[in-house]
């Protein structure tokens, strides 16, 4: 008689959910996420804890920022989503490495690094590549400060809650 153990291992490795892939390494086209060198587009968990250039962020904007974790389905977000905070602080010791650095930035000039933290600052899901349902923001003290709604990617609602959780 055949020892089960081994067929359960197999199950359970088959069963186990894959890790989630950092978007940087997606390739984007026409504007669907793909593997790099797969033909088919993403479904899966994506995260970044990469902070990269912006300005605002809009969640009604369908492109990735940084600090996040999602999902994508079929190439586009979809499904729950959760960005966080990022938190600065200044490199004193700057030295530009790269042409573009050595542009913008002088010998010993102070930088700030951003970094990503695990404070909330937006929750709330997508459907098919847009913002769907409720939003939440947070402020840097973890106070609930503006709720959005969202049908089908434009903006519905928006309920500011008081001042004093703004400034916590």
């Amino acid at each position: 008689m055949k020892k089960p153990i081994p067929l359960l291992l197999l199950v359970l490795i088959g069963c186990s959910e894959p890790e989630p892939v950092n978007y940087q390494s997606l390739v984007e086209r026409d504007d669907l996420f793909y593997l790099q060198y797969e033909l088919e587009p993403y479904t899966g968990k994506v995260f970044s804890n990469e902070v990269i250039d912006r300005i605002n962020w809009d969640p009604s904007l369908n492109y990735f920022l940084d600090c996040f974790e999602g999902n994508l389905r079929e190439g586009q977000l979809h499904g729950e989503i959760k960005f966080y905070h990022i938190e600065s602080e200044i490199d004193s010791l700057y030295k530009p490495g790269t042409l573009l650095e050595k542009l913008r930035f002088e010998e010993g000039e102070r930088k700030y690094i951003e970094k990503c933290t695990d404070r909330l600052s937006y929750e709330g899901n997508y459907k098919n590549g847009f913002p769907d349902g409720h939003w939440f923001k947070w402020n840097e003290n973890g106070n609930l400060i503006d709720e959005y709604f969202y049908k089908d990617g434009g903006h519905i609602t928006l309920e500011e809650w008081e001042e004093e959780n703004k400034n916590d």
